[in-house]
């Protein structure tokens, strides 16, 4: 197994920069690059339970409340930052801020968007526009 130090702090993955913080014993807490989806994380160093993982992740999976049954979510992380599609509004995230901004116009740019950003070739996800366009529309009020 391998050994590994955690210290608070600041580091970098050469393109963003992270720190780590505990505050209170027992806890870390990782505050993300100013560009991230989620402010922070907070964890311990203890091993996870595999079984309430499991559980949780098939709960994420299925609950009809979870954002992730709720809207398609893809993330990749990139030499030049972080490809974001969320429902129809796809984003590049730099160190510098928010690149490329758009919203996918048809079942096809969604297709087309994950095959090159993501490298996922899911031509059936063109099923989905339908309830992808009726979720952007709950949220934004437009379509």
């Amino acid at each position: 197994m391998a050994s590994f130090a955690v210290a608070e702090g600041a580091f970098g993955d050469g393109r963003f920069v992270f720190s780590l913080s505990q505050p209170q014993p027992g806890w870390w807490r990782l505050h993300n690059h100013p560009f991230g989806g989620a402010k922070s994380f907070d964890f311990q160093l203890a091993a996870a339970d595999e079984t309430l993982l499991a559980e949780k992740c098939a709960w994420l999976q299925s609950w009809e409340e979870s954002v992730f049954v709720q809207n398609l979510v893809c993330q990749r992380h990139t030499p030049g930052g972080i490809a974001v599609l969320r429902g129809r509004s796809f984003r590049q995230v730099t160190p510098q801020g928010i690149g490329e901004e758009r919203l996918l116009e048809s079942a096809g740019d969604l297709v087309s968007t994950l095959r090159s950003e993501f490298d996922l070739d899911v031509p059936e996800a063109e099923q989905l526009w339908p309830r992808i366009v009726a979720r952007h529309a709950a949220l934004f009020g437009t379509a």
